[in-house]
Order: C-alpha cells, then sequence, then structure tokens
C-alpha cells in the first residue's frame, strides 16, 4: 500500500507535536520536584504558617493577636493584704503571655491599670461602662479577677527543742472575661486550690508572721490561676479580631494594629462604622451592640512603632478614626 508524501508529512508534524508536549509534561514534573518548589505553600497546604480546613476546603491564615487587658484581682477575703490583688494579676498575665504568645498581646501599659471592684455592682456587672473602658485603652478582651476565699492554717508537734509546723493556705477565685467589641460575656469560670508547706521553727518563735501568709497565700492562688488559663484561652479562639483606625491622613489611616498583633503589609482589612450601643428601654441594662454599616476597604502599607500600621484607601471611603478594621 502506498502512502502519500503528504500523509505521511502530516504524521511526522503530529508524532513531532506529540514528543513536543510529552517532553514538556516531564519538564514540569522535573521542576516541579526541583529544590524550593516542593516546599513552597501552594505545593505543601500544610507548610507552617497555614491552618489547614480538615473538610479540605482549603486553607486559613492566622487571624492577628487579640488584645487583652487584665484587670487588678478585687481581694474580697477577710485577708486584707493589697498586694494579693495585683500579684493575681501579674500571676495571670504571665501566665497568658507564655501560653498565648502566639494569640495574644498584653501590652505592660494597660495591665492592672483599673481595679475589678469599680466594676461590680453587687451581683452584676456594670457591662456598658467596661465596654467603654476597653475601647478607650484599645482592649479587644477583658479580664476582670475576684479572690473569693483565702485562708490560712498551721499544726505543730514538739519535737525537742524545735516544732514542726504544717501549714495550709485555701484560695478560691472567679475569673470573667469580656469581649469589648460585642460588649457581652464570654467567659465565667472559676477554681480552687491549695499550698502546703512545712517548716521547723524554735518553740518560741513563730511562722505565723503576715508575710509568710501572703506568700503561701500566693502559692495556692498560682495554683488555682494555672489551669485557668487554657480555659480563657479557648474562650478567645471563637472570636474574631477586630481593630480600629485611630488617626486619618489624607487617603492613608493609622490602625491600632502593626507587626507585633501580626498584620503584615499587603494585608486587606473591611472598615466598618462603630455600631450602636444597645439597651434595654425599660431597664435601661446594656444588651449589646449593632454590627457596624460597611465602608469599605484599606490596604496595609506599611508598620509603624511597635504595634501599629499606616494604610491607604482601596475602596469606599470617608472613614473617620474609631471606624472599626476586621480582616478582609
Amino acid at each position: 500500500m502506498k502512502i502519500s508524501s503528504s500523509r505521511l508529512l502530516t504524521s511526522f508534524v503530529i508524532a513531532g507535536l506529540l514528543s513536543g508536549c510529552l517532553q514538556s509534561r516531564k519538564q514540569l514534573k522535573t521542576e516541579g520536584q526541583g529544590e524550593g518548589f516542593s516546599d513552597s505553600y501552594y505545593a505543601n497546604p500544610s507548610a507552617p504558617g497555614l491552618k489547614t480546613d480538615p473538610k479540605g476546603k482549603g486553607t486559613q491564615l492566622p487571624q492577628p493577636k487579640k488584645r487583652v487587658a487584665v484587670f487588678k484581682f478585687w481581694n474580697d477575703t477577710p485577708l486584707k493584704d493589697d498586694a494579693l490583688g495585683a500579684h493575681a494579676m501579674e500571676d495571670l498575665v504571665e501566665g497568658l503571655r507564655k501560653l498565648g504568645k502566639e494569640k495574644l498581646v498584653l501590652p505592660e501599659e494597660i495591665q492592672g491599670i483599673l481595679d475589678t471592684k469599680d466594676f461590680v455592682n453587687g451581683d452584676s456587672i456594670k457591662v456598658s461602662q467596661l465596654v467603654k473602658e476597653g475601647r478607650r485603652i484599645g482592649s479587644n478582651l477583658i479580664v476582670l479577677g475576684k479572690l473569693t476565699r483565702a485562708s490560712f492554717r498551721q499544726k505543730g508537734e514538739d519535737v525537742g527543742i524545735l516544732r514542726q509546723a504544717q501549714s495550709v493556705a485555701v484560695a478560691e477565685l472567679e475569673l470573667k472575661v469580656f469581649d469589648v467589641t460585642q460588649g457581652r460575656e464570654i467567659l465565667s469560670t472559676g477554681r480552687a486550690s491549695q499550698a502546703e508547706s512545712s517548716s521547723l521553727y524554735a518553740v518560741e518563735g513563730s511562722v505565723q508572721s503576715n508575710s509568710y501568709k501572703t506568700e503561701l497565700t500566693l502559692n495556692a492562688i498560682h495554683n488555682a490561676l494555672g489551669p485557668l488559663v487554657p480555659q480563657i484561652l479557648r474562650a478567645v479562639d471563637k472570636l474574631s479580631w477586630e481593630g480600629r483606625i485611630v488617626k486619618s491622613a489624607g487617603n492613608k489611616f493609622y490602625i491600632n494594629a502593626g507587626k507585633i498583633s501580626g498584620i503584615v503589609p499587603g494585608d486587606i482589612l473591611k472598615v466598618l462604622t462603630s455600631g450602636e450601643d444597645i439597651y434595654d428601654p425599660t431597664t435601661g441594662a446594656f444588651l449589646g451592640r449593632s454590627e457596624g454599616r460597611w465602608k469599605g476597604t484599606l490596604e496595609v502599607l506599611e508598620h509603624v512603632g511597635p504595634d501599629a500600621s499606616v494604610t491607604r484607601l482601596h475602596t469606599g471611603g470617608q472613614f473617620v478614626e474609631g471606624d472599626i478594621i476586621r480582616l478582609y
């Protein structure tokens, strides 16, 4: 059978094209396995820094860190030592910084500047006043603490000229965490714990000094606070991050979040009005805050200072100081 020269030429052309396609696919596969490519976020969705959706719907970028203010604990116990409330606050801040360093920002200047007692009215919390203070100091979350019990006991046995003393301090406390954005309580918890100490002292001596009682009580408070830190972090995980515009300058706007909070240049932020506080018309009780109105978007340009950023107008407009920002 004869094959025409034109058909033979066509066969050679098709074969050449197929060979080229196969060679290109082979090169792509080889390049995909080359150095650097397989480690990229696109090739490896489980790479560090990205959270994989267990349902297979893609990946989620981590939320910016939330700003937390811990108020000085209210010492509502017979053991009237002003240091207990401050020490309890400092102990909790330290625990949150250690376990929540990837989720929280606890600026030194706003820790303990306000006292829990000032926001308690009988068995209720002055939520409206609390939220206003939280906005004023630029906090997403507020932690209130109350020391409800602090007791100290000791028993001893004579051992020659010495006495063996067994001392026990018991501390019980309550914690409440409030979301400043929505004006609502997100966690109410508490715990009791104790600390023990054995001492040898001369019969005419004593380990009943106030400083000794305070030290042992602080250890009991520390033991009670430890298990509560993970509870706070789990409650925080359920909240979305929110920041604010703090200054405007033409088409540029400064926001109260930056490098420490985890905001990066190139981020797009949606802008909303701050919404309105809602009160019960009968009782006057604060019920929460309405959702703000959409105004547009901003693009993050660069960081300013330790934890602020300058942004530029992306879409929309008429942004003002106090407007709310969220990740787009």
